[in-house]
């Protein structure tokens, strides 16, 4: 029993994967200078020698189009800074590190990019902003601690925008977490 459960869910990662795949089987190399572009381009001045990839990224398109879904303090002169396709069919979500020559520097434009990155998301209006997560579907719960990172597929409680703390609850239904909404289907908790 042991071994099918294991099969099957090694035949459904494959086919959760091979939706990433290029129609010509190509992979294209993440290049540091296309995540230099990015951060420049939301006010964060970046050289393509200030970004390190924590492995090597592929896209099944050259040039993809990238987004920057968060970034946090890393060390004293840096930051951790998640990324990921503008068409979520190009490629998975990846991590990279950024670093500057002085932690003052890294606060800077680290503040920057927080302000811009605002500007482009917050809504125009201060009526509520658009729901993020809905009740019933599935969306990733990320906790961080100190030395440990997790990611969940949840299935969420109750509807929110930005910033609101929501319950969901794992796929199996077994266990309940409260979170704060962060993203589209994207979710932040805590240990």
């Amino acid at each position: 029993m042991k071994r099918r459960t294991m099969l099957l869910l090694l035949i459904g990662a494959l086919a959760a994967v091979s939706g990433y795949a290029s129609p010509t089987g190509e992979k294209f190399p993440v290049d540091p200078r296309q995540i230099s572009a990015l951060l420049s381009a939301v006010g964060v001045r970046t050289s393509p020698e200030q970004v390190h990839l924590l492995s090597a990224v592929h896209a099944n398109r050259d040039n993809a189009a990238l987004e920057i879904v968060s970034a946090e303090p890393w060390q004293r002169a840096g930051a951790q800074v998640l990324l990921r396709c503008q068409k979520r069919q190009e490629c998975l979500p990846f991590y990279v590190l950024v670093s500057w020559p002085t932690p003052r520097a890294a606060e800077t434009l680290l503040r920057q990019f927080t302000d811009a990155h605002t500007r482009a998301v917050a809504p125009v209006s201060p009526q509520r902003g658009p729901l993020l997560v809905h009740r019933g579907e599935r969306a990733t719960l990320v906790i961080r601690s100190e030395h440990m990172l997790v990611k969940l597929s949840v299935i969420c409680l109750a509807s929110g925008d930005a910033g609101k703390h929501v319950r969901v609850s794992s796929t199996d239904r077994k266990r309940t977490f409260e979170a704060e909404v962060v993203g589209r289907g994207l979710l932040k908790g805590a240990l």
